[in-house]
């Protein structure tokens, strides 16, 4: 059918769009742009950037500090009890949909090394022992790295993350499936009814 056409058969119109894929091309997030931390509690501090939101979190220390920079975003504190204290930055989509992480920059300060999390868009943990870019990494609700310290008290422990390429997930092919035979069948029905 010629694609001058298409607006004239609505149901044809709707299976295009089931196919075609939707892109979303990679931005990269490097913190440079003027930003404005909210800073909910010493240590606890959230912000926006290019879509994306950025919250930190600490536990379990003393001289809690977090922030935004050139450098990226942080999270720091030195350790004051005997339990492992710990430093994460979490990632999500500012309207909650899914993302590709394709490279990022991580650093980690304390005894223990950082390690990422992540949950997959319908549910379920992140596999996230596969390289940056593949697997998991690309189909992410929500990011988390962390790293604890369990070293002598006062040790500081923290984390930064910066120059991070993303990309927003497009629907997955099959909701937009379902969604056009959905809309066919209104539409049939609609025409059954005139």
């Amino acid at each position: 059918m010629p694609i001058s056409q298409i607006s004239r058969h609505p149901l044809a119109a709707l299976l295009l769009l089931a196919v075609l894929p939707v892109r979303a091309a990679p931005v990269t997030i490097d913190f440079e742009e003027p930003l404005s931390p909210i800073e909910l509690a010493p240590g606890f501090i959230t912000l926006d950037s290019q879509g994306y939101s950025f919250d930190t979190a600490v536990n379990n220390l003393a001289q809690i500090t977090a922030d935004v920079s050139s450098q990226g975003i942080f999270a720091q504190g030195i350790r004051a009890s005997t339990s492992p204290a710990g430093a994460t930055i979490n990632m999500t989509r500012t309207d909650n949909g899914a993302f590709a992480i394709h490279s990022l920059v991580a650093d980690y300060l304390g005894q223990s090394p950082a390690y990422f999390a992540g949950t997959l868009w319908g549910g379920g943990a992140a596999n996230l022992g596969s390289p940056i870019g593949t697997g998991d990494w690309l189909n992410l609700v929500q990011l988390s790295y962390t790293t604890f310290g369990t070293g002598a008290f006062f040790d500081p422990t923290a984390v930064r993350l910066d120059n991070i390429t993303v990309s927003a997930v497009p629907i997955p092919a099959a909701a937009w499936l379902f969604a056009s035979g959905l809309g066919a069948l209104a539409w049939i029905r609609r025409r059954k009814l005139m």
